[in-house]
């Protein structure tokens, strides 16, 4: 059986349900700082992602699908790149220690969070 509820309905803390969905959005300036955030953090990895060697690049932006891309196996990439999968991994820890540490000596490293 089905039933309806009206979104005028009130609830038990005397607030319609429609006010409280409202309510609980976040503003349209939350929602843009929020992608502004996001775009400075993608831009930044990007940046910090162009400072490794060609192969840390491929396996990184593989790995974890950059731009749109779905993430990929290790086997497929190093199939790509004729290598073994222990060394793809190795390539992948190397590039993700060079990540962490450009992510906190950079002076606007904030947007990684604070270095340690």
């Amino acid at each position: 059986m089905l039933y309806l509820a009206s979104l005028d309905d009130v609830t038990e803390t005397g607030q319609s349900l429609f006010g409280r969905l409202v309510s609980d959005a976040p503003s349209a300036e939350e929602v843009m700082e929020e992608l502004d955030e996001e775009e400075i953090r993608a831009r930044r990895l990007n940046e910090i992602v162009a400072t490794l060697t060609v192969d840390e690049q491929y396996v990184i932006r593989g790995v974890f699908g950059f731009d749109g891309q779905e993430p990929r196996t290790m086997r497929a990439i190093a199939a790509d790149l004729g290598l073994g999968e222990y060394r793809v991994s190795a390539i992948r820890d190397e590039a993700m220690n060079r990540i962490s540490i450009r992510a906190k000596i950079r002076p606007n490293g904030a947007v990684f969070g604070a270095a340690r």
